[in-house]
């Protein structure tokens, strides 16, 4: 549990961490794009979440990695290795 002195804090805190993996998230998407064809390049990749429902129809959720790839939605159970 993290706790701050003020909402300000808080607020640059977050905002700090979002900006951290938004430019790691770029960085990771360069190197993804240097192996890949113009047309088969990923254009967007990010964490959403699976809704499933279990056999009592309650729902549940499971965290998957998708990638937009040229025409291509991929959807992986954990991020794909970066290229050698």
């Amino acid at each position: 549990m993290l706790q701050f002195s003020t909402a300000q804090e808080t607020t640059d805190w977050l905002s700090a961490v979002a900006t951290n993996i938004h430019d790691l998230m770029l960085q990771r998407l360069k190197m993804a794009n240097k192996c890949c064809s113009p047309r088969d390049q990923v254009v967007h990749m990010g964490w959403v979440n699976e809704r499933l429902e279990d056999a009592d129809c309650s729902p549940t959720f499971t965290p998957k990695f998708l990638a937009l790839k040229g025409s291509s939605v991929c959807v992986f159970s954990s991020p794909p290795p970066p290229p050698p």
